[in-house]
């Protein structure tokens, strides 16, 4: 089978400059290399819950608190969210690991260009 080569003429337009052949596999993610890291993505779920309990849990323990009128002028605003961009951060980086380690490919065609190159040298030596 002749290798085809980007400027064969069906590979050229109307102006007639070559143009890199069409792929023709699909260019989205098919396997993972090791799914068998995407068991830790329990973990990653329950560090999540883990938080989360322990939030609730705070705000159970400072409605228990003694005297309101003390607490009121302790901590006179309430927590903002930005307290839970970290929690979010680390979620996500460990998220985003597990799926790294999982190993994610996709399989392309990519055309080759074969060419033999043929070096003749000559010594013409007495």
């Amino acid at each position: 089978m002749p290798a085809r080569l980007w400027s064969h003429s069906r590979h050229r337009g109307l102006t007639g400059i070559a143009r890199p052949p069409r792929l023709t596999a699909r260019h989205g993610v098919g396997w993972l290399a090791a799914p068998g890291w995407l068991t830790l993505l329990g973990l990653v779920a329950a560090v999540v819950a883990g938080y989360l309990w322990a939030q609730r849990r705070a705000r159970r323990y400072l409605l228990r608190f003694a005297n309101l009128e003390l607490l009121e002028r302790i901590a006179p605003h309430r927590p903002r969210w930005h307290r839970h961009i970290p929690a979010v951060l680390l979620a996500t980086g460990l998220t985003l690991l597990t799926l790294g380690l999982a190993g994610p490919t996709a399989n392309t065609q990519v055309p080759r260009n074969r060419a033999v190159v043929m070096l003749v040298t000559t010594c013409h030596c007495r």
